[in-house]
Order: C-alpha cells, then sequence, then structure tokens
C-alpha cells in the first residue's frame, strides 16, 4: 500500500504574512492564464485559463473617434441624429452662397440694365450675409462653452440685420423705380445697407462686453436656460424691426404705374414674410417652459438652416433669372425731352392766314401744345403728328415752311375781316383792284 502524505498547511502566521501572488501569461491565440503563487517556500502554480473578450472597447458616442472632445459629438454621433442632418444642409447651403457669389462675379459684365447693375454690389453683401447664416449652424450644434457662447450671441444678430438691410435697401431702390423716379446710386444702396446693420453691431458689442465683464467668457455657461433665452430674444429686437420694415417697404412696391418693377418687390416681400413666419415659430418654442433645455441648440440651428435657405429660393434664385434680360423700355418713363419736330412756326409777327388754309386743305390742322426751342431761327417746336394719307405734296410743303425765309417775301399782315387776304380797308381794296387790271 502507498502512503500518501497529507497536504503541508502553512502555520497562521505564514498565512497572515505573506498573501499569494498572481501573475497572467499570454497563450497564442485569444486566451490567457491567470497563475496564482501559493507561497515562496512551496512555489505550486495554480493555473486558469480564461477567454479573451472579443467585442471592441466601448466608446462614449456612437460614430465618432475616440478621442474626439466631447463637446464636437453631435456632428458624428448617430444617436443624435439632427446633428449629422442640419450639419449636411447647412454645408449644402454654404456650398450653395459660395457658387451664387462666384456668379454674380462672372455676370457683372453680362448685366444690360444700369439700374440692376448698380445693385450687384448689395446682392453681393447679402450673399456674403447669408453664407454667415449657414456657417454659423455649426457653433449651436457643437455645444455651448466658453467660445461658442459669444459667438453665438454676436453673430446671429449681426448676420441677419446684414440680410435684411440689405432688403431694405433694395425695397426702397424699388420704391422710387415703380413711380418713374430716379432710382438710387450705388454708393448710397450700399452705405444704406451697411449703415443699418452697424446699429445691430453696436447693440451686440455693449451686450456681450457688459454680460462677459470684458474677460469671463464662460458666463453664459452659468447663466440660467431660461434667462439665456430670454437675453437671446431681447438681443434681437432691432433685426424684428428690421424685418417688418421690409415687408411694410416692400408691399409698397405694388403701387406705381410700372409693373416690371413689382416682379422684383414680390420676391422681397415673399421673403420678409416666410422669414417672419420662421421667427415667430422658433422664439415661440424657444420660450416655452415646457420643452426641455436640451432641445434649445436644436431649435436654433434648424431656424438658421431654414432661413438661410429661404434667402437663397425666394430671392437669390428667382433675382437671378432676371439679372441677364435685357433692359425692357416699358419699365421706364419715356424722355419728356426727345422730340420729332414734324411743324415749325415762327415766334414772332403775325400768323398768315393763307398758310394756315394751306394747311387745313392738307389735313395739318394745328393741335397745339407748341414748345420754344431756343435757336437762332427763333421757331418753336409743335408735337404734331401727320396722318398718314398725305402725300409728296404735302411733304414738299412742310420742308418749305421749315426752312426760314430770309427775305425773299416780305412779312405779310392779315386780318379776319378780309375773306380773300386777311386784309380790310383802303390796303384790301388796292390790292382787289389790282387783282382785277392784272386780269383785263
Amino acid at each position: 500500500m502507498r502512503l500518501v502524505p497529507p497536504p503541508w498547511n502553512p502555520p497562521p502566521a505564514w498565512r497572515s504574512a505573506v498573501s499569494p501572488a498572481k501573475r497572467t501569461v499570454a497563450l497564442p491565440g485569444s486566451s490567457s492564464c491567470v497563475c496564482e503563487e501559493t507561497h515562496p517556500s512551496r512555489p505550486l502554480l495554480l493555473c486558469r485559463t480564461t477567454m479573451a473578450s472579443t467585442a471592441p472597447p466601448a466608446t462614449p458616442f456612437w460614430g465618432c473617434h475616440e478621442k474626439l472632445a466631447p463637446k464636437y459629438h453631435r456632428l458624428c454621433d448617430t444617436s443624435e441624429v439632427w446633428g449629422i442632418v442640419l450639419e449636411a444642409v447647412a454645408a449644402l447651403g454654404a456650398v450653395t452662397s459660395v457658387g451664387f457669389l462666384l456668379a454674380l462675379l462672372v455676370l457683372v459684365c453680362k448685366v444690360q440694365d444700369s439700374n440692376k447693375r448698380k445693385l450687384l454690389p448689395t446682392q453681393f453683401l447679402f450673399l456674403l450675409g447669408v453664407l454667415g447664416v449657414f456657417g454659423l449652424t455649426f457653433a449651436f450644434i457643437i455645444q455651448l462653452d466658453k467660445l461658442t457662447g459669444p459667438t453665438r450671441f454676436f453673430l446671429f444678430g449681426v448676420l441677419f440685420s446684414l440680410c435684411f438691410s440689405c432688403l431694405l435697401a433694395h425695397a426702397f431702390n424699388l420704391t422710387r423705380l415703380v413711380r418713374g423716379r430716379a432710382p438710387l446710386s450705388l454708393l448710397v444702396m450700399l452705405a444704406l445697407a451697411v449703415g443699418l446693420s452697424l446699429v445691430q453691431d453696436i447693440i451686440a458689442v455693449e451686450y456681450v462686453v457688459l454680460t462677459m465683464n470684458k474677460t469671463d467668457t464662460a458666463v453664459f455657461l452659468n447663466l440660467p436656460s431660461a434667462r439665456r433665452n430670454e437675453d437671446f430674444v431681447l438681443l434681437l429686437t432691432y433685426v424684428m424691426f428690421l424685418m417688418a420694415l421690409t415687408f411694410l417697404t416692400s408691399s409698397f412696391t405694388f403701387c406705381g404705374s410700372f409693373a416690371g418693377w413689382k416682379r422684383h418687390g414680390a420676391h422681397i416681400c415673399i421673403t420678409s414674410l416666410l422669414s417672419v413666419g420662421l421667427w415667430a415659430a422658433w422664439i415661440a418654442l424657444l420660450l416655452v417652459p415646457a420643452i426641455e433645455d436640451r432641445w434649445d441648440d436644436t431649435i436654433l440651428a434648424s431656424a438658421l438652416v431654414a432661413n438661410g435657405w429661404v434667402f437663397l429660393l425666394a430671392y437669390v434664385v428667382p433675382e437671378f433669372q432676371l439679372l441677364t434680360k435685357q433692359r425692357n423700355p416699358t419699365d421706364y418713363p419715356m424722355d419728356d425731352a426727345f422730340c420729332k419736330p414734324q411743324l415749325m412756326k415762327q415766334s414772332f409777327g403775325v400768323e398768315n392766314r393763307a398758310y394756315a388754309q394751306e394747311e387745313a386743305a392738307h389735313g395739318l390742322e394745328d393741335v397745339g401744345d407748341t414748345l420754344y426751342a431756343p435757336y437762332s431761327t427763333h421757331f418753336q417746336l409743335q408735337k404734331q403728328r401727320f396722318p398718314t394719307h398725305v402725300g409728296t405734296a404735302s411733304l414738299v410743303l412742310v420742308l418749305q415752311v421749315l426752312k426760314p425765309d430770309t427775305g425773299a417775301r416780305p412779312p405779310v399782315t392779315t386780318n379776319a375781316n378780309d375773306p380773300e387776304t386777311g386784309t380790310d380797308g383802303d390796303e384790301g381794296r388796292k390790292n382787289s383792284r389790282d387783282r382785277g387790271d392784272g386780269a383785263r
């Protein structure tokens, strides 16, 4: 019989003083071995094999790189799809705005109407504002921090004030053109657009500087959500005034006799009306207390993208369709200085009735409305249209009348009492006897 020694148990002192050591040994494949050394004096290794986990390491945001900062997670996080959708739509709008800017520079030489050419700098400035609106969307997709906070409060009102100021300057110019008045010059429209937008710049600078106390850029993070939203809306009061004034001014463009410019006014009116509806919607959603605070950025970013596309589709695209069209004469008043004189009269002396009778016989009756022309011949211009039945003889007669008489025939005094020559008294009777003797 074989005797098996009993297992050796260390004394209690050894068990309390020494703790077993553990080592992990990597094995080929996907397994590993965890070894325990019971005691240094008896190096008995107890190993157990475990399978390594094949699952990838967990990331905080799905679809994002593991080293991406958390504030940018909305740009790639598939659990919040709205950020990716708005990012794509805003990028498409920015690329479209850049395309329109380049097209505007190319089409400058092809614009035939001088009044449309004067508007090009203002429209270029408007497209820059639209490009900024799409770019500002990314500041609302990224989480609020000490950098995006001042950017949001400052640029939101500044960019929209620039866009609506350009539309307002265009509307002011249309109210003059639709009534046949002289249009605004290029510099006046550009100065009007820039000047109106500078008011919002001053308001935004004062608010941001006073709120941050010059250095504290993280103050917007510390503000309560309700207080932050109220300040954001109140800061845009001047922009709302510009929006309402643009809509009101564009409605006046429909009151005029030159209908060609009313279509441009309709573009501005529709754009401002849709913008008013969008602003009323997002302001109501932002100030409603029932909506959670985490949706504030979603509401503002959606408002930016929607209003930017309204600017492009309701104003920019229709205006580009009318930009290169030829100048329509019916869109402008007739030039009063342009006159084709068909008959000229002497500005001195007494009218000879014999010539008046010949004119009446050929259908050249006097229609009045005589205009004085300060020429050396002292003749007057008379606006009169020939009838179509006047023949060559009538034209020759008119040319003889137009030719100034330098002395070939003395002026004849006339009197309406003599039916034949327009004279009366002794002179009339003398002329009658002379004609009788000549007949005999």
